[in-house]
């Protein structure tokens, strides 16, 4: 299930995805409600600065909640809904699997290779706070890094993607 995207408005070839739960947004154990959409420390900054240099912005997450019945479909997009307007609408698509034992939930790379097979991604990075985002980035052929150690936010782990995107050139 994906959040309609917007339109590439990225440079061609260049993708990056973030994580939703302890990336974007804090992690509420099974947050579904929109009161629990609190973003991360530097989150929105983040995004701009990605948005401002031209990156496409996609996030992947498991929503395993809907699966387990903890909350609906409704109830989902309007927690997205929520993430999304406290962003400014920066975020170019959502991709997320709500099932439970499916092949597509990370850490298996199918919903970043979805995502990457659609925009024609070919540098992407993946920026998470679980093992399974590593995983996910790494076996979709994504740089990744990991935010939440050593205190890196989501804004410090932006800007590691823009100096490698530029040390890269």
């Amino acid at each position: 299930m994906t959040h309609p995207p917007r339109g590439n408005s990225g440079c061609p070839g260049r993708r990056g995805w973030c994580s939703w739960t302890g990336t974007l947004c804090h992690d509420f154990h099974y947050a579904w409600r929109e009161a629990q959409c609190v973003l991360t420390h530097r989150a929105r900054e983040a995004v701009e600065v990605l948005k401002g240099k031209g990156l496409f912005v996609a996030v992947a997450s498991n929503q395993s909640g809907v699966g387990r019945g903890y909350f609906t479909w409704e109830d989902l997009l309007n927690f997205t809904g929520r993430m999304l307007e406290l962003i400014d609408w920066e975020v170019d698509v959502v991709v997320y699997c709500p099932c439970l034992g499916c092949g597509c939930r990370k850490p298996s790379p199918l919903m970043l290779e979805m995502v990457k097979s659609a925009t024609g991604a070919k540098d992407c990075f993946m920026v998470g706070d679980q093992e399974a985002d590593r995983l996910a980035g790494e076996a979709a052929g994504c740089r990744t890094v990991t935010v939440g150690m050593d205190e890196r936010d989501l804004y410090q782990a932006a800007l590691q993607v823009l100096e490698e995107l530029r040390s890269a050139r």
